[in-house]
């Protein structure tokens, strides 16, 4: 789909079009990388769909839960369950990320160039 982002400065903001798609992935108590480094990238949001605490690294290294390492995101539903990184300010290196407990909890994850 298409992801339409408002570029903010001292004109009005300009809608650009940037391709933009969407995935899902599975995650547990062991961190696993849900997207590889990509260079390029332009558009990464993270939305957690469960009912569990999730945490994502966004520079390659690995999320953990004790000593707790990366973004925390809420559980589904509650303030802090989305992380999008403004234009310009979008990592490329693989993105990691842990559940606080369980297994099957899903990360909905934006990605584009």
């Amino acid at each position: 789909f298409m992801l339409a982002l408002g570029v903010l400065g001292a004109r009005p903001a300009i809608a650009q079009n940037i391709q933009a798609h969407q995935m899902h992935a599975a995650i547990d108590t062991s961190s696993r990388t849900v997207r590889p480094a990509l260079v390029g990238r332009s558009v990464l949001g993270l939305i957690n769909t469960s009912s569990v605490v999730i945490y994502c690294t966004v520079d390659g290294t690995t999320a953990t839960t004790s000593p707790v390492s990366g973004i925390r995101l809420a559980t589904s539903g509650t303030v802090g369950e989305s992380v999008f990184f403004p234009r310009g300010s979008v990592p490329l290196d693989a993105v990691n990320c842990v559940a606080a407990s369980g297994e099957g909890n899903v990360l909905l994850i934006l990605e584009g160039r």
